[in-house]
């Protein structure tokens, strides 16, 4: 798959800034197919495996603010764990009236992270069930025996 494509992911558990450690590994499931070429590359249910790269307080534009960050690893297809180098572009939340808001790679200021920044009272949460848009950085490579036509 060329660098660029973007795919969603759906988390299968909470991430917050006060729950989650640097370090903490998180599910995502993809629920559509992935095609290239007139052919699945990756099929629904591949596992996306990420980790927490920042979790707690930050100053953010001069304040303290609650924050987690998270950047993709690898992906299991079909029983094979292939490594990914990618960033989460955006994500949607199932809560609106969580109090966080959305930041980039930029931002963050570490590459491939997505920051969920809150008010220094609230913690910063991505609730399971949040969809994650993912973006390869560089090509993935996908073995034939992965691929379905």
């Amino acid at each position: 798959m060329p660098a660029g494509t973007e795919f969603e992911v759906r988390l299968t558990e909470r991430l917050s800034s006060d729950d989650n450690r640097v370090g903490d590994r998180f599910t995502g499931i993809l629920d559509t197919d992935i095609w290239h070429d007139g052919r699945v590359v990756i099929p629904s249910g591949a596992r996306l495996t990420g980790e927490v790269t920042e979790a707690g307080k930050r100053r953010v534009n001069g304040d303290t603010r609650n924050v987690i960050a998270v950047r993709p690893v690898d992906m299991v297809v079909n029983g094979r764990r292939m490594p990914v180098n990618a960033w989460v572009l955006r994500a949607v939340t199932k809560e609106e009236s969580n109090r966080s808001t959305l930041g980039d790679a930029a931002a963050g200021g570490l590459a491939g992270t997505l920051i969920m920044v809150a008010t220094k009272d609230h913690e910063a949460v991505m609730p399971e069930d949040s969809r994650m848009t993912v973006g390869l950085e560089t090509d993935l490579r996908i073995p034939a025996a992965i691929a379905r036509r």
